[in-house]
């Protein structure tokens, strides 16, 4: 055979070289078994008709055991507990409304990440901060709420790079064999959330909701990670900062009230950096347009039709890891979808 060309018919697999099952590479074996357990106490204080307090604490306690087979002691044992404490503070403006602030603390574990001596990374830790306000409408049909967040992480593994190849150009990670060698960094998510959702009538229903989320590393492992998530960059750079999203339902009012007409639209902002020949390039921002109607002819039997991009946008979604010739996949093209139910 020639040119990497193979008889379908005739083919045995002889022509194939087998493994060399005597290098010790082919021999290499990883087991990891984690187990994970809590507990979890919590109470509620009412200070005064206006003021309340909730406090908590969780016990997190994980053990790993782990074979590594190519290190010279295979065998070894991890255990890691802590209390993670929450406490959260409520102030009734009326009975609808409220304002509210929250603390918890962060302790994750870590998943099969090494080090550059093959230990485990130790856990993930942190802190997360949330105040806001809530308030209800319309007889508390409508919901409306308002929140400012942070989150801190400690210790979260990522890859070390050392830069470009120079035969390839392509960016590399740090590896020890086959194995890509991480390191802790620090890490800061903050933003506001805002969201409306309920009945503004009997008939019209509405779903609204907006998203700004800004993220960065706060510190970095080494100065060879610059290129990639240096102190100050954004972390999660296939994330866009701003998403909105909408959607509505209206009933037809008098002889038209068999019908429902809806719609609605999520949009987002740049995001995606692609690398391509060494250059990022941005996917820019995008709208996404639906729409949807309902006929219910009696009350057992209900009819509808919905429309997924209605404008037929073309766009890329949004993917954690894009490359060059990598990760580019077009959003779904306009669908269509008719639905029939039935109920007794």
């Amino acid at each position: 055979m020639k040119d990497g060309n193979y008889p379908v018919f005739s083919w045995t697999g002889d022509e194939i070289a087998k493994p060399d099952w005597n290098n010790s590479r082919m021999l290499e074996t990883r087991q990891t078994v984690p187990n994970t357990h809590t507990a979890t106490i919590a109470t509620r204080l009412n200070l005064t008709d206006k003021w309340h307090i909730l406090l908590g604490t969780s016990y997190s306690r994980w053990r790993m055991s782990q074979h590594l087979s190519w290190m010279n002691n295979p065998d070894r044992n991890y255990k890691k507990g802590r209390f993670i404490p929450y406490a959260g503070i409520t102030y009734d403006l009326t009975p609808q409304q409220n304002l509210y602030a929250s603390y918890t603390s962060i302790f994750l574990y870590p998943g099969e990440y090494y080090d550059i001596n093959g230990k485990s990374m130790s856990p993930v830790m942190g802190n997360s901060y949330e105040i806001g306000w809530k308030g209800a409408w319309n007889n508390n049909r409508l919901n409306t709420s308002i929140a400012l967040f942070q989150t801190e992480k400690h210790n979260q593994p990522t890859n070390t790079w050392l830069g470009r190849d120079p035969a390839t150009g392509d960016v590399r990670p740090f590896v020890r064999g086959d194995r890509a060698i991480y390191t802790p960094v620090r890490m800061e998510s903050r933003g506001i959330d805002a969201e409306i959702a309920g009945n503004i009538t009997d008939d019209w229903q509405i779903f609204a909701g907006y998203t700004f989320n800004k993220r960065r590393y706060t510190s970095t492992a080494a100065e060879r990670t610059a290129e990639r998530n240096g102190r100050g960059v954004d972390f999660s750079q296939h994330t866009p900062r701003h998403i909105f999203r909408l959607n509505t339902l209206y009933r037809l009012p008098d002889a038209a009230r068999k019908w429902t007409v809806g719609g609605g639209v999520n949009i987002q902002s740049k995001s995606s950096p692609i690398m391509v020949d060494g250059e990022k390039q941005y996917l820019g921002g995008y709208a996404v347009w639906h729409a949807a109607v309902q006929y219910e002819p009696s009350k057992h039997a209900k009819l509808s039709l919905k429309i997924d991009n209605l404008t037929d946008k073309r766009y890329y979604e949004s993917y954690a890891h894009r490359a060059t010739y990598q990760g580019h996949f077009y959003g779904q093209p306009r669908n269509v979808t008719l639905n029939f139910k039935w109920k007794m």
